[in-house]
């Protein structure tokens, strides 16, 4: 002790493990007691799986830069690739955690902290649905509704029709945000200060804590078949729940096997499909339909920071369409074929009726042609009917 103490470093140390443990405590009490952090569960679990194997019985106060980087390296090889910034971001804040629990009961001085390594992949942009596959991923989901050899499988899939339908014209993240919606968190006809009505949905368990979300108008026909299919006896029950009031748990494995069987799993650069894919078609159609768009109130309606929707939503083009100047309606009508209006980026509104109307001219054969075909691929989209271009009048 006397060493220690000669050399500037604290009397009483502890181990990497130990502090581990007081720190997860500390952050499970705070957030039983409601005060603690939605991310902490995330740095708990961080702990048990990254942290506490690889340093275990070291002491907290021994720690270099270079444990750092021969922590990363052993995680990469556990992980079998090579994880992304974001992951390690989260595996850093845990550690940092963990170094500041240390801190705060004297195991350790802010000298002793060691740089932390981030050496992931770079960041690259959302994998979101493109504007042809959302008519064809909310078809087979469509399809699926109902199908199973359980009647508890079929159930699932009718709920995660809405689910995804949710999260597609919200951005909530799934999960935790979206699984822990009540009824009385949803709110149809929100008020706004300029008298207008829109749908609100107030995510009470959100990354970044809660807040009021104002969802695209097409999200009211998915709560209301929500309703229909597990009709709430009060306004505290859960959103997402099955007919005998159990939650619906984890949606990502089944909306998989549905796009599977559908041969729609993969994007065009081979990645997987899962649910987050959704909060990202929100974001990236946000971004493309409305560029004038304050960031600030779209960071606040996803939850996340102005740096992560330049990292990661960039590429998203205004240019590829020009934004819609209404959103809702009883039906929408759309000349076919035209360049940078492909009916895909209309699919999401919320109308209740979608018409393609082949472009006039010398090739309005080819073109009545063309639409006809569209229409027998995407069912959403109807042919319209002009009586003067029937009766043969210009």
């Amino acid at each position: 002790m006397k060493f220690r103490v000669s050399n500037n470093l604290v009397p009483d140390s502890r181990t990497v493990r130990h502090v581990c443990e007081q720190a997860k405590m500390e952050m499970q009490e705070a957030l039983d007691a409601g005060s603690g952090k939605v991310i902490w569960r995330s740095y708990m679990f961080t702990i048990d799986k990254w942290i506490i194997p690889f340093f275990g019985n070291r002491p907290i106060d021994g720690l270099t830069y270079k444990d750092m980087k021969e922590w990363q390296d052993w995680k990469q090889a556990q992980w079998g690739r090579r994880m992304g910034y974001s992951t390690l971001r989260n595996h850093n804040s845990a550690m940092s955690q963990v170094f500041k629990c240390a801190l705060l009961h004297g195991w350790m001085k802010d000298f002793q902290v060691p740089q932390q390594y981030n050496g992931g992949k770079a960041p690259e942009a959302r994998n979101a649905f493109l504007d042809n596959d959302y008519t064809a991923i909310m078809k087979a989901l469509s399809e699926a509704a109902g199908i199973g050899r359980k009647a508890r499988s079929r159930i699932k899939r009718e709920i995660l029709e809405c689910y995804v339908g949710v999260l597609c014209t919200s951005g909530l993240r799934p999960g935790i945000e979206m699984n822990t919606l009540r009824w009385c968190d949803y709110d149809p006809e929100w008020e706004a200060p300029d008298g207008s009505t829109h749908p609100e949905l107030r995510v009470q368990a959100g990354k970044r804590g809660g807040r009021g979300v104002i969802v695209r108008a097409a999200c009211r026909k998915w709560l209301t078949r929500m309703r229909e299919i597990s009709p709430p006896n009060k306004d505290t029950n859960l959103i997402f729940r099955y007919p005998d009031g159990e939650a619906v748990g984890d949606m990502n494995r089944t909306f998989q096997v549905v796009l599977k069987n559908a041969g729609l799993l993969t994007d065009h650069k081979g990645r997987k499909r899962t649910l987050y894919c959704c909060r990202h078609f929100y974001g990236t159609n946000i971004l493309v339909f409305q560029p004038d768009i304050d960031p600030i109130f779209l960071v606040g309606a996803m939850g996340t920071s102005v740096a992560m929707l330049e990292r990661y939503y960039a590429d998203a083009d205004p240019k590829r369409n020009a934004p819609p100047q209404v959103a809702e309606g009883d039906e929408l009508k759309l000349v076919f074929p035209q360049p940078g209006a492909d009916p895909q980026h209309f699919a999401g509104l919320a109308f209740k009726h979608f018409f393609l109307q082949p472009m006039d001219g010398d090739d309005v054969a080819a073109n009545t042609e063309a639409a006809t075909e569209y229409c027998l691929k995407h069912p959403q989209w109807r042919l319209g009917l002009q009586l003067h271009k029937i009766l043969g009048l210009r």
